[in-house]
């Protein structure tokens, strides 16, 4: 449940940097494998929480440095 709930939070802060639905599906089976990362296991859902918070402060970096501030 741990990971869920940060699974939810950073797939939040893609929503607000202007992530379509479409894209976070494509993020998600990228790195997980799978299009639905709630019946992931742990682990694997550890690995998935580990990658979006880099995608996400990838993407919050490169957004700052094109408009200048951060969503």
């Amino acid at each position: 449940m741990e990971f869920q709930n940060q699974i939810c939070g950073y797939i939040q802060q893609m929503r607000r940097i202007g992530y379509s639905q479409a894209a976070i599906t494509q993020i998600i089976s990228h790195y997980s494998g799978y299009p639905d990362w709630a019946e992931l296991p742990d682990h694997k859902q550890r690995r998935l929480v580990a990658d979006l918070r880099r995608h996400v402060h990838i993407a919050r970096r490169w957004q700052y440095s094109v408009t200048g501030y951060l969503q």
